[in-house]
This record gives C-alpha cells, structure tokens and sequence, in this order.
C-alpha cells in the first residue's frame, strides 16, 4: 500500500448563452488515504462525491485531483 492525497473540487461551466451562477469551491478538502495506486486512490475518492453533484459529473463540472504523499 502507498499512501495518496485528494481533493474534489467543483468547476462549475456556463450553460447555453448564459452566465455561471456558481463559484468554483472544493467539495471536499485534502483527505489522506492508502491505496495500491494511484487508480484505486481515485475510486476511493470518487466515493466521497457529495451526493448533490453527482449529476454534475458527466458535464465535467466535478474533478477529483489525486497526487501521491
């Protein structure tokens, strides 16, 4: 096992002729954990996806950054 670092951050994109109504903010802070990649590392954090912006994800407005310790 290594140990990884990650962030979830939001981004959020303008829609069709309009402005973004939303601030970039992180979803969830800096969270240390062991994983056997940096792979599994990234599922683990995908895990802790708040639930609310689950549907944000296919339009790449939720990213999940994953860096080793």
């Amino acid at each position: 096992m290594k140990v990884f670092q990650y962030v979830i951050m939001f981004n959020p994109k303008p829609k069709e002729g309009k402005e973004v109504s939303e601030k970039a903010k992180i979803l969830v802070d800096v969270t240390t954990v062991a994983a056997s990649n940096d792979k599994h590392a990234g599922i683990i954090a995908s895990r802790a996806i708040p639930e609310e912006y689950l549907d944000r994800i296919a339009d790449g407005e939720v990213e999940v950054v994953v860096r080793p310790f």
